[in-house]
């Protein structure tokens, strides 16, 4: 089990209540985990793990694009994914008196994985995940969905449109 660690918003706070359980109860599993902080690592790293993973754990609040889960997902590596709901970027309070929201798996469905909101969704998530594993097909998703010709076409119909 691939964990990405991509927690960047009060980390002292968010890995004892999101990471430290996590790893605790894929322990209790008797599952073994890498855990793979966020930069400083190489494409070659990052696909020679990829290879090596059955899935992975996508741990991050929001993502504009999310590359580095694309590329799991092209690799047919499947996902559970922390995607709580909202901006937690510091500085949405000036952006809007209201909660932004905003999603850590902005390209995703039930082919790729599966998403939990809270920590203490996690487990009976997991549960679920990991009883479906050979059950998803995420590189099939990303062919069809996020491929170079269907985002070439998005990015067309936008600027045409203008």
């Amino acid at each position: 089990m691939l964990i990405y660690d991509k927690i960047r918003w009060e980390r002292e706070k968010t890995i004892p209540f999101f990471l430290d359980p996590i790893k605790a109860y894929l322990d209790k599993k008797e599952l073994s985990c890498f855990v793979l902080p966020y930069g400083n690592i190489t494409h070659e790293v990052y696909k020679d793990l990829l290879r090596k993973s059955r899935s992975m754990i996508f741990l991050c609040e929001h993502e504009t694009q999310g590359i580095a889960y694309q590329e799991a997902l092209a690799s047919n590596v499947p996902i559970i994914a922390w995607d709580h709901g909202w901006w937690t970027d510091p500085v949405w309070p000036a952006f809007s008196e209201n909660p932004i929201p905003a999603t850590s798996v902005p390209n995703f469905s039930k082919e790729c994985g599966e998403k939990f909101k809270m920590i203490s969704d996690f487990p009976k998530t997991f549960d679920k995940f990991w009883a479906n594993l050979n059950s998803y097909e995420p590189r099939a998703y990303i062919e069809k969905d996020v491929s170079f010709k269907v985002s070439a076409d998005l990015y067309t119909k936008y600027y045409f449109s203008i």
